[in-house]
């Protein structure tokens, strides 16, 4: 990693709806940036869900707002997804 944007910060949280494209949006950012992707969840909750200390949260925040209709068809076609590899690996076991 060379030059770093002084906009981007060390911690990054990339949210949105489901389908909005976070994931990919992440690894990109990722591989441009070097900074590395971590869940949220993992990333905002320590153990027994109990809030990580205010010094160790994010210091930039990204959020991908996209229509509502673009994520839902995306979401759906996921789950599809999902389910034909499931079925399909079903099949061969």
């Amino acid at each position: 990693m060379t030059d770093r944007n002084p906009m981007v910060g060390q911690r990054i949280v990339v949210t949105g709806m489901a389908g909005a494209g976070k994931s990919t949006f992440s690894r990109v950012l990722s591989t441009k940036t070097g900074v590395p992707v971590i869940c949220l969840d993992l990333h905002s909750w320590n153990p027994g869900w109990v809030r990580v200390p205010e010094g160790e949260r994010a210091d930039t925040l990204v959020i991908l707002a996209m229509p509502w209709w673009i994520c839902a068809w995306r979401a759906f076609r996921r789950g599809l997804h999902q389910c034909r590899r499931q079925f399909f690996t079903s099949r061969n076991n």
